[in-house]
């Protein structure tokens, strides 16, 4: 894409070196008007400030955006004032022959700062743009929501949710907001998965780029494919902010950036987009390191009368599961069998169902016709006909639609802050006897099954940079050596819903990272993961989930007798949520080598009591055998979850 542009600018270079001595004029005089440091026109550049080190030894300005077509000067990546000359002189060049292909026109947002801020339109003549105005008439913006999608971890890229825009139009009112527009900002990942992932993910390796689509294929995509929450948050611009911010994702959609998982991500851009249109807004100030999606979404509730309404949408699969919890076991054997694709099966369940209460027949359609939507959205050519035939049978029945009440769930900027430090305090069993250490913990992101899970998704573990350091402690109480770093989990996945009558979700875990083994007083790589199940035999208000895995794992460590043992068996993982604030988590399983290394058998029991929204204590103890050699500890933990 990057040579296409340059292809087509290369026509306009005689024309933009070419200024009268008056526009000369005036572009000097706008140059010292110190234009170039206004913040609104580094905004449109993405330009931050270099550290002070790297102010020292390179430019003080390096522009975020990565591709060049958002760049008229050769070094306008690290140089707003050139960028801000070129720019002029490229707005002062002659028409041409096709008029929409005018720098005035390919830079809207910037020209329309020009027009405001420098008052340029007394220089010079601005040209039609009729095809850009055309477009933004078609699209007819009135307003603008910020979209939250909920975490899928079906996708890596979606794992910590996702943010997206949605623009309103005045030509679809009365609820017709499903041919509205939508902006995504995301990353081209292409087939990759796994570690590659992860690591291209954490460092930049892939490009993001600003897509229009209609909103309608996003809802698809996100609830109806994924099974996605959204919820939806009106920001207040006035028309004139939202017009230049729509002006500004133009210029923004012919470069690229790269793309971080923590940080440059969908979020963090978008941010970046707004405060161009709205640069008193400086939501990007409140990080300091990583922008979360959900963490975007907390600063800006935190603007005063920035958001106006707040509106759920519950996916497919969220409003069956919402009317399943209520039915009985034949109800749900009917609704299951009522959208069968045999068809004996399907009029065998239609005769049966016939012949319960009216109450009975109504909520086995009603679910049959929820979950056949859930269906027919991955597979519209085998169940769309046989939800309509369901609808046929709804509609016999004459019983009355009743208007459904979802449970609104925790919005995602109410749940804790995805930050965390901690404090333990373990006891453990050594050559000599039983010792003591503090345990200082630290991780960027983002939670664990066992923390409260308001605002995310329940029973999944998603940690990035988990880091325990350990200053061991003699008897006295007084540290005996110097600290040293016990684990640092680069990334820690575990991901678990339980199966039911109508869903069978994959359980499975993955992590990576350097840690120090039982038995081991070096730190060394290790890679694991796992795949299994998960059962709920627990009851609706006190969930019990049993989950069993088949787990690997591969370390490389000098201490241990076979320096890169792998194993692998069976893992057993329970998580008890018995209220809002308590969760009790087991966690054990055999490991046998594969290669001459040790077996290992662990078991781990943890107690957690939340005591606020980001404050937790934890009890936990542990058990390893290694070749007959019994190893336990018990650990008191506290939490402190913060925003970074």
């Amino acid at each position: 894409m990057r040579y296409v542009f340059l292809i087509l600018l290369f026509p306009l270079l005689p024309l933009i070196s070419i200024a009268s001595d008056s526009s000369d004029q005036w572009i000097e005089s706008a140059l010292k008007s110190d234009a170039a440091h206004d913040p609104q026109w580094l905004r449109l550049g993405h330009w931050k400030k270099r550290g002070l080190i790297g102010r020292q030894f390179r430019s003080e300005y390096l522009s975020e955006a990565d591709g060049p077509a958002l760049f008229l000067a050769p070094n306008g990546k690290t140089d707003p004032r050139a960028e801000l000359e070129a720019t002029l002189r490229a707005f002062f060049s002659p028409p041409i022959t096709k008029p929409d292909e005018h720098p005035q026109c390919l830079f809207p947002a910037r020209f329309q700062w020009a027009k405001n801020k420098l008052k340029i339109e007394t220089a010079l003549t601005p040209q039609p743009c009729t095809e850009r105005k055309k477009w933004k008439e078609q699209l007819g913006a009135e307003g603008v929501s910020l979209i939250f999608a909920s975490a899928y971890l079906g996708n890596a890229a979606s794992m910590f949710g996702h943010t997206f825009l949605k623009f309103r139009s005045r030509h679809n009112r009365d609820g017709r907001d499903l041919l509205d527009y939508g902006v995504n900002f995301a990353a081209e990942t292409g087939t990759d998965g796994g570690v590659p992932f992860a690591v291209l993910g954490l460092t930049g390796g892939y490009q993001g780029h600003f897509t229009l689509q209609p909103f309608h294929q996003t809802l698809r995509e996100y609830a109806n494919l994924e099974g996605r929450d959204l919820w939806e948050y009106t920001l207040n611009l006035t028309q004139d902010e939202l017009d230049f911010f729509i002006d500004h994702l133009f210029e923004l959609e012919r470069t690229s950036f790269d793309y971080y998982f923590l940080d440059e991500n969908c979020s963090y851009h978008l941010l970046g987009a707004l405060e161009a249109a709205k640069p008193d807004l400086s939501a990007m100030d409140q990080f300091w390191y990583q922008v979360i999606p959900a963490d975007s979404v907390r600063v800006l509730t935190a603007i005063p009368n920035l958001i106006g309404d707040i509106r759920y949408r519950p996916a497919l699969q969220t409003l069956f599961q919402n009317q399943a919890v209520a039915a009985t076991r034949d109800e749900l054997r009917l609704a299951k069998a009522l959208t069968s694709l045999d068809t004996g099966t399907r009029t065998t369940a239609l005769t049966e169902n016939r012949k319960q209460s009216l109450a009975s027949q109504v909520t086995a359609l009603d679910l049959a016709l929820d979950y056949g939507a859930v269906l027919a959205a991955k597979n519209p050519n085998d169940f769309e006909p046989i939800n309509h035939q369901l609808r046929g049978e709804r509609a016999a029945t004459g019983a009355q639609t009743q208007e459904r009440v979802i449970p609104r769930p925790t919005r995602p900027e109410e749940g804790h802050d995805p930050g965390r430090v901690g404090l333990s305090i373990d006891h453990y069993d050594t050559a000599t006897g039983l010792a003591r250490r503090l345990g200082l913990q630290f991780r960027f992101a983002y939670h664990d099954r066992l923390s409260r899970d308001e605002g995310y998704l329940r029973g999944t573990t998603l940690e990035v940079l988990r880091t325990k350091i350990d200053i061991p402690i003699d008897t006295d109480g007084q540290p005996r050596k110097t600290p040293s770093v016990r684990e640092l989990a680069l990334l820690d996945i575990f991901s678990a819903q339980p199966r039911s009558r109508f869903f069978a979700p994959i359980t499975w875990r993955a992590s990576f990272g350097l840690k120090e083994p039982w038995l081991s007083t070096s730190l060394g790589p290790y890679v694991n993961g796992g795949l299994g199940t998960t059962v709920d035999i627990g009851s609706h208000r006190s969930p019990l989930w049993i989950s069993a895995l088949v787990d690997g794992e591969m370390l490389s460590n000098p201490d241990l007798a076979k320096q890169t043992p792998m194993s692998l068996g069976p893992r057993l993982t329970a998580s008890w949520f018995p209220n809002v604030t308590t969760r009790v988590g087991l966690d054990g399983g055999i490991h046998f080598p594969l290669n001459g290394g040790p077996r290992t058998d662990w078991l781990e029991a943890q107690l957690v009591q939340a005591l606020t929204m980001n404050m937790e204590i934890r009890l936990v103890g542990r058990d390893h055998l290694i070749d007959g050699k019994d190893n336990r500890e018990w650990s008191a933990q506290i939490y402190q979850h913060i925003l970074f």
